[in-house]
């Protein structure tokens, strides 16, 4: 996995948590969202716990612990991430662009250099995410090939 697809995965990860698949899941979606995705691609494996708020006014408060490790290469980092975006959903796609973050190291690395908040929080960039299952206290999502399961 590159950094690119890695930064990629993150994004719409942490950005994909809303959806709508009729008229009324734009109210469905309003408020907090709890989940967690684990993935293992060329080797990397990527653990996050993840915090959403999608407000009515089309802004999404996120903020997530990410964890990266490979064991061949001895990788082994953990991140605490906060990102803002501007959300709206249309027909089963949620789309999101990135509006601001932090990007924090929790353990130190001689990794953290290829981690960079330019790299996971490209500001402007936007993702698109589409919705399988909305309820009152469940979402799934498919993005970038991966399913995300959230509850309040």
């Amino acid at each position: 996995m590159t950094l690119k697809q890695l930064s990629s995965v993150f994004i719409t990860s942490l950005l994909c948590v809303s959806a709508n698949v009729y008229a009324n899941n734009s109210e469905l979606i309003l408020g907090k969202w709890n989940c967690d995705v684990s993935t293992v691609q060329d080797g990397l494996n990527v653990d996050m716990t993840i915090n959403q708020n999608y407000l009515k006014n089309g802004v999404n408060n996120g903020s997530a612990i990410m964890a990266v490790t490979n064991e061949a290469i001895g990788l082994d980092v953990a991140f605490n991430i906060e990102a803002d975006s501007n959300w709206h959903i249309e027909g089963n796609f949620i789309y999101e662009t990135l509006t601001g973050g932090s990007f924090e190291s929790l353990k130190p690395s001689p990794f953290d250099a290829m981690f960079t908040k330019e790299q996971m929080l490209p500001i402007g960039e936007q993702e698109v995410a589409e919705i399988l299952e909305l309820t009152q206290s469940s979402l799934k999502v498919l993005a970038q090939g991966i399913e995300m399961q959230c509850n309040r």
